[in-house]
């Protein structure tokens, strides 16, 4: 399971995510896959994870707690690599094209967390906004997900909507989006770093 997540990501294939579990085996959720992958890599294979997870238009970890200490790691560091690009109109109604490396990127930023349960998917809504054909952050609805998790709660992901310079861009700029899985309630740590996150670029 763990080799053919890899192998697909490295492919840049978009249905890298969607792993089909033995019948024998219990049902693991293929986002606990992605970061069993994430936690167990030396600095080269993160980077380049991070790196594909991107080519494949899939949101990117932010904040990570460690699952046995619960300390909260910020791999900023494995968004080196990689640059996005987006097309805005200027006050003339110019089409302007721009590419930047992400990790210096100054954007609007969006947080997006629940307290308690709720009956509607955050995720899902996130991806409705940054692209409706596309699955950017992993979601209850998506195929072979499951309800039991282990390494997803208290990751922060984040993702990045491009405008390509059309009337159909819902946003006229780059924006960033950050989602933080699980109850927030149990996660003040990562609240407080993602508000100073906020402060900071409002600053």
């Amino acid at each position: 399971m763990i080799q053919t997540f890899i192998q697909k990501l490295l492919m840049m294939n978009y249905r890298a995510r969607y792993i089909k579990t033995n019948q024998l085996m219990n049902t693991v959720h293929p986002m606990d896959v992605q970061m069993s992958v994430f936690h167990c890599a030396d600095v080269f294979l993160k980077q380049l994870m991070v790196t594909k997870l991107s080519q494949c238009q899939f949101a990117l970890p932010l904040l990570v707690p460690d699952p046995f200490t619960q300390q909260i790691e910020f791999p900023l560091w494995t968004f080196r690599q990689i640059n996005k690009s987006w097309k805005i109109r200027n006050t003339n109604n110019e089409i302007i094209s721009q590419t930047q490396p992400i990790y210096k990127t100054q954007t609007p930023m969006v947080f997006f967390f629940r307290f308690g349960s709720v009956s509607s998917s955050k995720s899902q809504l996130m991806n409705s906004l940054i692209n409706e054909k596309h699955n950017t952050f992993f979601h209850r609805n998506c195929p072979d997900s499951s309800r039991t998790r282990v390494l997803m709660d208290g990751v922060v992901e984040i993702a990045w909507f491009c405008p390509s310079g059309t009337n159909t861009d819902k946003f006229t700029e780059c924006v960033v989006f950050c989602n933080l899985h699980g109850d927030a309630g149990d996660h003040e740590k990562q609240l407080q770093i993602l508000t100073e996150i906020l402060s900071s670029a409002q600053g």
